[in-house]
């Protein structure tokens, strides 16, 4: 098999100069390593580390492509999954709120747990307590792209 390298100013693997491995489905990358696929950006925290990483590795700007070193850190699977963007499906299109009985719900998973935050006149009002509660909770890995929501005030 021919040399996997790994260029670090643009977070990619290369194999004979052209771009290894495959885009997944899920929007991930996965490189052929050692007769097993994994997911780039965990060969690029092997690459560059020296050791697999135990917990998940998080994209600290949010792009699963940007693999470059500076964006790359250790989280737990709920930092990880906060600065997710809101859910294509979303009616509200607001992390973490919902339209429910003619309120907006604002509620957050932390440690595996729902926690209510909040029932709220206006979208605005519910986001923001989503937000601050985010912020409380997960600290710098907030993403802004969490912080954004790009709801209006009108429940679908």
């Amino acid at each position: 098999m021919s040399n996997l390298e790994f260029n670090e100013i643009d977070g990619r693997f290369y194999r004979d100069g052209e771009l290894a491995g495959y885009l997944h489905p899920n929007g991930y990358r996965y490189i052929r390593f050692r007769g097993k696929s994994v997911r780039e950006h965990r060969l690029a925290w092997y690459f560059i580390r020296g050791e697999w990483p135990e917990l998940d590795i998080d994209h600290i700007n949010g792009d699963r492509s940007d693999n470059r070193p500076e964006n790359l850190r250790v989280a737990t699977r709920g930092q990880n999954a906060i600065n997710r963007p809101v859910r294509s499906d979303s009616l509200t299109g607001v992390k973490g709120v919902s339209f429910r009985r003619g309120l907006y719900e604002a509620r957050i998973v932390y440690n595996n747990k729902r926690i209510h935050i909040g029932a709220y006149k206006t979208l605005q009002e519910a986001r923001k307590a989503y937000n601050d509660k985010a912020i409380e909770l997960f600290g710098d890995f907030v993403h802004d792209s969490v912080m954004c929501g790009h709801g209006n005030d009108d429940p679908q």
